[in-house]
């Protein structure tokens, strides 16, 4: 696929050939991810999103206000999409990059304090208020748009955290056989499908393999597995109240050597 021409000079501009790719376990997926977004000392004010209707993706846009009484002029804006695969985000983030209208090029999140995801950005200011990163297949987008300015950097660390958090930290509660993942093979060379188990809509699933990444094909997941199984992928269950549910661990069992396609 050819890229659009903005998107073919932001990879430019960006050295996008240098960026970080994730070739060690574990590899994570989210589904549901934007239902979680929440940082401490704030509260929603507003949420809107839906399926892109040009791509498989799936929007979010999050406005995030610090929590109490008194009306207060600062907010931060959360946009996250939700990809089909790792690298599907890194094409998001550079679509995301393309758009982006300042003359000048956005630095690494590393140089201006802001560590964050496998890949970050974040702007000039003292205190950045615009960070933008990437996550398994997830891209987030943090940037001040209140009255008063105020920083992005804590909210892309509570995040990120998030993100990277280990599948099956907390204490699981509720039935888990009613999330078990169900497991079938595909034709050879085209790696093991995992058929997701229904959610809510305030709910997000989170799927971590030890064998290479996960992409998601219509309502399922396809594993490619960079080495003969059998192999492990753990996926835990979340509700957006902070509740988490353990969906078990599934074994999935590959024959012979499926190279990432």
């Amino acid at each position: 696929m050819t890229d659009h021409p903005f998107n073919a000079r932001a990879k430019r501009t960006y050295d996008f050939d240098t960026w970080p790719r994730r070739t060690t376990a574990p590899y994570d997926f989210w589904i549901g991810f934007h239902h979680l977004v929440a940082v401490p000392g704030y509260e929603r004010r507003e949420t809107y999103g839906g399926k892109d209707p040009d791509s498989s993706r799936h929007i979010a846009m999050i406005v995030l206000g610090p929590a109490g009484e008194q009306p207060d002029p600062r907010a931060l804006l959360v946009h996250v999409v939700e990809c089909s695969s790792d690298e599907e985000a890194r094409e998001a983030l550079v679509t995301e990059l393309a758009e982006i209208m300042h003359p000048d090029r956005l630095p690494r999140g590393a140089e201006r304090g802001v560590d964050v995801g496998e890949i970050s950005f974040a702007s000039r200011e003292p205190e950045p208020g615009y960070v933008l990163f990437t996550r398994a297949n997830v891209v987030v987008r943090i940037v001040s748009t209140g009255l008063q300015p105020i920083t992005a950097g804590p909210a892309a660390h509570h995040l990120d955290t998030l993100l990277w958090a280990p599948a099956h930290s907390g204490t699981p509660g509720g039935t888990a056989g009613a999330l078990a993942l169900s497991v079938a093979e595909a034709p050879a060379g085209a790696g093991v499908t995992v058929t997701l188990p229904p959610l809510d809509e305030s709910s997000a699933l989170h799927l971590r393999s030890d064998a290479g990444p996960l992409r998601r094909v219509a309502g399922s997941l396809q594993l490619l597995a960079r080495h003969p199984g059998p192999h492990d992928v753990s996926a835990t269950y979340h509700r957006a109240d902070g509740a988490r549910r353990s969906a078990g661990r599934v074994t999935l069992t590959v024959d012979q050597r499926l190279d990432q396609r």
